[in-house]
């Protein structure tokens, strides 16, 4: 579990997504999935074409590909 709690969570996840260390911008992406912050998408945007990769194989956009799509179908 994440233990988001603090309403700052959300704005310190999306100051995370400019880290310069891939792990820790991808970890972020797996964690606004996981709290279904949809008022995220326009940060997670310019992420799409982040081509770094990382050990599990994805690419930073391609986990920012799949956020986007996950909180596009939240606000349906």
């Amino acid at each position: 579990a994440l233990g988001i709690t603090s309403e700052k969570s959300p704005h310190i996840l999306l100051e995370l997504l400019k880290d310069p260390l891939p792990a820790i911008r991808y970890t972020t992406l797996v964690a606004l999935h996981n709290i279904n912050d949809v008022s995220s998408v326009p940060f997670v945007e310019p992420l799409l074409e982040d081509n770094t990769v990382i050990k599990s194989g994805l690419s930073i956009g391609d986990e920012a590909r799949s956020l986007l799509a996950h909180l596009r179908s939240k606000r349906m």
